[in-house]
């Protein structure tokens, strides 16, 4: 795959890029080569922050509220263009209800989504946020993560932000079950794409980076 331009502009004019938030775009894992943001760099050739092997602005574990205490540092420091944010997750069980903290609500989840998401916009860089991964418990439908990535879509969409996930393209691949078919390794004890789930995040983030932009691939 490789992003050809349709206008004057190049794909420069969008990177650096940034893959941003928790695990999922830290690429835990898998190697480093195999992680999403190592292969949307391979796939588009874009220039992809990055600290050798790591991916510096992506942390295990975090949740909405730590992650929107770092994101302003985080900005000022590498100054991406495009930024692909993958938070939340950890603020929710294995069956996707809101969990940690304790007492945490679905809004105030999504506040603090939002909120990421204005610094990102305030510092001039276009944000994507990926949605909710698929959980343990959610079954082969996953439901409850859909329901509440159509609520951040339908805010994203009235700010004329671009609105996509990985997990609608996930359950749609023939292979997808309960398990995770070829994308998790067992999705009852592990929420964290393997290699192939990994190349699928790239792929869709290229692809919607390239429908926003309206960059042909």
């Amino acid at each position: 795959m490789e992003l050809k331009s349709k206008h004057s502009f190049s794909i420069e004019n969008f990177g650096p890029v940034a893959f941003m938030g928790d695990s999922i775009t830290e690429g835990f894992g898998v190697l480093p080569a195999d992680s999403c943001w190592h292969v949307f760099s391979q796939l588009t050739g874009m220039d992809v922050i990055r600290s050798d092997d790591i991916n510096p602005v992506a942390y295990a574990g975090i949740g909405v509220k730590e992650f929107a205490g770092r994101i302003d540092n985080l900005m000022a420091k590498w100054k991406p263009k495009t930024v692909f944010l993958s938070i939340g997750a950890n603020n929710f069980d294995d069956s996707c209800t809101a969990s940690y903290p304790f007492g945490i609500t679905t809004d105030e989840i999504a506040f603090f989504i939002k909120s990421i998401i204005y610094c990102i916009r305030g510092y001039g860089a276009i944000p994507f946020w990926i949605g909710l991964p698929p959980f343990e418990d959610c079954g082969a439908s996953q439901e409850k993560p859909k329901k509440f990535n159509s609520m951040i879509s339908q805010w994203l969409e009235s700010e004329n932000l671009p609105s996509f996930f990985y997990l609608d393209r996930l359950i749609k691949e023939d292979s997808w079950d309960a398990m995770g078919g070829h994308f998790f390794n067992n999705l009852a004890v592990d929420k964290h794409p393997n290699e192939s789930g990994q190349r699928l995040i790239a792929e869709v983030c290229a692809e919607a980076m390239a429908t926003f932009h309206k960059i042909t691939l």
